[in-house]
């Protein structure tokens, strides 16, 4: 069977009763809907505007029947049958009348509507294909990115430790959009597409039941995070919360920021000497910068060195706001304002009185909202939905965008006047790359925190892991690289973590566990035998992980995991 580098396939359940046979399916996105399309064999699916269509695309820039999908059991094809508008396969137009192999993952493009097609690979048993961490980060990114464009939900689940009980199985459990990927030794992390809250919910308390002893961590697109290292962040700041008497967990609803305040390069010290100029003075301040910068660690410093710790700060991410009520959410309701309004409600600038409310990703509010929010700014007073009473309000406005605003104003997505209001002065944090001297400040922060959270006295890094930090270029930011910390941890032996723990994109290509680490001759002889171990037992199973991992007497998952420290690679099997 041929995998892409990196995708392990492992089983999760009982052998089945029967031959398995693989599987094709695709889930379509278009305006505000998503649906799931299961693809049976030998049968030609045609898409396109027509109601005839077995993929029906009510969209001008499909043609009536535009392109098809075929499914043979082995192979899944599109073709294009002439269109007027072309299709387009990961973003490259295809050639007319021309079948095209497609991967699972792939996305399809037709007119305003986008198809990802899926591939379920033949096995003995009835199981799933557990992807690598770097793998599964990847396919969170691309669902992340999906569900924003379409303004979808999703669920991101950490799950310890993922001990299926004797005679369990997850496989009933999930769907076949549903990915697991290996976060750790006995870590599984799980990505449910287009699940809401009450779904996401659902699925953790069915994997606590078949997990004897499991813990789960539940953050959800958009409402707890709505970038991709956020998400991850949010979903092991639940777990860490889960407990044997409340085994799922959701994630908290104020998030903690990145870090508090750290200021060593001098870029960072730049930053706050115009924090100490401006918290003082009743402005409105706009912070921008890459997303994970650390836009609401400067916004919080603003809000402690200006009005006091003892004042409220209320943050609030915009981009998370349910569209249908983002006005009841930051200037509240009266009682009978809409269905289910049964009572008065305190939006969110009311909960800020005396403080600072914190707009972060204010580029994501709609043009409605953006009036509003203006009115705010200049009367200072709110009027809840449904009121007719002004309620005058004393709150200092702190915004963080990612995005251009100046761009946006000219394309007409944001309103000119109130980014005048906003910015009446502005901070700009740089990114982690351009702010070297913090790395190491901040790596021994995250090393504390990390070692903190799993009850170890301390860890440490080794020399050759710390230069992997500080090559790496890190486009996530300050969030990215706690992420790294964390999954490092969890993955190092003992107290100390190498380069073998990291990342692959962050390691050289032939980095070992015995990087680095000088005198320590004995571990390195260890370390050594063990690889070469691993390197046998593949080489006698004929590359065959199962076969391979019953030979060394380990779990198929403790494999796994050994191929990843020693930068092993996963061989077809």
């Amino acid at each position: 069977m041929t995998r892409r580098t990196g995708d392990v396939t492992t089983y999760l359940g009982p052998a089945a009763e029967g031959p398995v046979r693989p599987r094709a399916y695709c889930v379509v996105y278009h305006r505000e809907r998503s649906w799931h399309v299961d693809l049976r064999q030998e049968e030609v699916v045609e898409i396109g505007r027509s109601r005839t269509c077995g993929i029906h695309l009510p969209d001008d820039g499909a043609s009536r029947v535009h392109a098809t999908l075929t499914w043979d059991g082995a192979a899944l094809r599109v073709r294009d049958i002439g269109s007027t508008n072309g299709t387009l396969v990961n973003g490259k137009r295809i050639s007319a009348r021309r079948d095209v192999a497609l991967r699972s993952g792939d996305e399809v493009a037709i007119g305003g509507g986008v198809l990802v097609v899926g591939l379920t690979a033949p096995a003995p048993t009835i199981g799933r294909r557990i992807l690598a961490h770097t793998d599964f980060e990847e396919r969170l990114g691309e669902e992340v990115a999906r569900a924003r464009r379409y303004r979808r939900t999703a669920a991101l689940l950490m799950v310890q430790p993922a001990r299926v009980a004797s005679g369990g199985s997850l496989e009933r459990i999930v769907r076949e959009i549903d990915v697991f990927g290996a976060y750790g030794p006995e870590d599984l992390e799980v990505l449910l597409p287009e699940a809401d809250g009450t779904g996401a919910l659902t699925v953790a308390e069915r994997i606590v039941a078949a997990c004897a002893g499991a813990r789960v961590g539940l953050a959800l697109f958009p409402r707890d995070a709505t970038d991709t290292d956020e998400l991850v962040a949010a979903a092991r700041a639940a777990l860490r919360r889960a407990s044997s008497e409340a085994p799922v967990s959701r994630a908290p609803e104020a998030t903690p920021p990145i870090s508090e305040a750290v200021a060593v390069d001098p870029a960072m010290q730049r930053v706050f000497a115009l924090v100490d100029r401006v918290a003082g003075r009743d402005i409105c301040v706009l912070v921008t910068g890459e997303t994970g910068s650390g836009k609401e660690v400067v916004a919080r410093e603003l809000h402690r060195r200006g009005l006091g710790p003892e004042r409220p700060f209320v943050a609030v991410n915009c981009g998370a706001l349910p569209e249908g009520i983002v006005d009841s959410e930051l200037f509240g309701h009266e009682k009978g304002a809409f269905t289910g309004a049964v009572g008065r409600k305190k939006g969110l600038f009311e909960a800020a009185d005396g403080g600072t409310i914190f707009l972060d990703e204010i580029g994501e509010l709609g043009s409605a909202t953006q009036t509003r929010l203006l009115r705010v700014l200049e009367s200072r007073e709110i009027l809840r939905v449904g009121g007719t009473q002004a309620v005058p309000i004393d709150v200092r406005v702190v915004a963080a965008t990612n995005r251009d605003l100046d761009r946006e104003v000219r394309r007409g997505a944001f309103r000119e006047d109130l980014l005048f209001r906003l910015n009446a002065f502005t901070i700009l944090v740089p990114p982690l790359r351009d702010r070297r001297g913090d790395l190491e400040a901040l790596t021994r922060r995250f090393l504390l925190e990390a070692a903190e959270a799993d009850g170890q006295g301390r860890l440490e890094l080794t020399r050759a892991a710390a230069q992997c930090l500080e090559r790496y270029a890190w486009p996530g930011n300050v969030r990215e690289l706690r992420n790294v910390i964390e999954r490092a941890a969890v993955l190092a032996d003992g107290h100390t973590i190498d380069v073998g723990d990291l990342p692959d994109k962050l390691r050289p290509q032939q980095a070992s566990k015995s990087a680095g680490r000088g005198p320590a001759v004995l571990r390195d002889s260890i370390d050594a035998l063990e690889r070469e171990a691993l390197t046998r037992a593949l080489d006698t199973c004929k590359g065959n992980q199962t076969h391979a991992a019953r030979r060394l007497g380990i779990s198929r998952r403790a494999l796994i995991y050994k191929l990843e420290k020693y930068g092993l690679k996963p061989r077809p099997g």
